[in-house]
């Protein structure tokens, strides 16, 4: 397996960004585009599909560079129109190959080919008549909160999908808890696809209650927004920056575990940070992995006491 340096690259973080208030009411505009961005120092560039601010008040500007949408910071019962565009091209291909590979016995099979880069074992397309058509499939879009109590004109069913240059208009009335939720696309049967492409956000709530915490934020509060991905090789077996969308061969979709975990969009990154107490906002965005979180000292040792777990 060809090996990348864990530790390497700084943490990235999204802009957060507010809605913008005209005419007496607040929205923003948010557009779905073809992208480009290195998931690691030393893999070329990666081609994704990425939530892009085009329309809304950057409050607290990002670093690093990330295939993650903006963080949408809200107030609770602020009600703010957002409206998504599908920007991405109509002949724009995925941005990666999904394949099949056979069944593998994990007590057996080491490593599992799943999760090995590349596609060496792939079933080939008279095998696999959902990889071709795949491979015809154009950019078909609708924005889901997830988490959000929202109304179902604005949820983001999975057939309210549009095509290149069509917008959706939704509005959230944000009337509930603070929280940390996400936004992803939530189209029928692709879901997992246009995800995978990259098509995914952090959404904060804000209220009293959280406020009289006196929590640690701005450049304190990381959101952690974690991710696995598989990479595809060339044939000498070095990285071509591509995805790899590959699973295990039985019927209907399956789960997808990738070797390489993300953190905001970067493999296996690092932050630099003082020596105060910071507040981490973690989600799981993976199709499938679950995640066991850990706090480890400078020799390995699990110091989880460190932690306060508040939500």
């Amino acid at each position: 397996m060809p090996g990348l340096e864990p530790f390497r690259d700084e943490l990235p973080i999204p802009d957060t960004v507010h809605a913008l208030e005209r005419d007496g009411r607040r929205g923003l505009v948010i557009t779905a585009q073809v992208a480009s961005a290195r998931l690691h120092a030393t893999l070329p560039p990666t081609t994704t599909w990425s939530y892009r601010v085009t329309d809304g008040e950057v409050v607290r500007a990002g670093r690093g560079e990330t295939y993650l949408g903006p963080t949408i910071e809200v107030a609770r019962g602020e009600t703010i129109g957002v409206t998504w565009t599908n920007g991405i091209d109509a002949d724009a291909a995925l941005p990666f190959e999904v394949v099949r590979v056979p069944n593998a016995d994990a007590e057996t099979t080491i490593p599992v080919p799943q999760n090995v880069p590349g596609r060496d074992g792939a079933l080939p397309d008279a095998q696999d008549p959902g990889r071709r058509a795949l491979r015809d499939l154009r950019a078909a879009l609708v924005t889901h909160l997830h988490g959000g109590r929202t109304q179902s004109y604005s949820d983001g069913w999975p057939d309210d999908t549009v095509v290149s240059g069509q917008s959706l208009h939704y509005r959230y009335q944000n009337d509930q808890s603070s929280a940390m939720l996400w936004y992803h696309d939530h189209s029928m049967h692709v879901t997992r696809l246009n995800v995978y492409a990259g098509l995914a956000g952090v959404w904060l709530v804000r209220d009293d209650e959280e406020a009289r915490l006196s929590l640690p934020d701005g450049a304190y509060e990381l959101p952690l927004l974690i991710q696995d991905r598989n990479l595809d090789v060339d044939d000498g077996g070095h990285f071509t920056g591509a995805l790899l969308h590959k699973v295990e061969a039985e019927d209907g979709p399956m789960e997808f575990f990738g070797p390489y975990t993300l953190v905001n969009g970067v493999i296996w990154p690092k932050a630099a940070v003082e020596p105060r107490l910071y507040r981490l906002r973690v989600l799981n965005a993976a199709n499938a992995r679950t995640y066991r979180l850990s706090l480890l000292d400078e020799s390995g040792r699990t110091v989880n006491d460190r932690l306060t777990l508040i939500g």
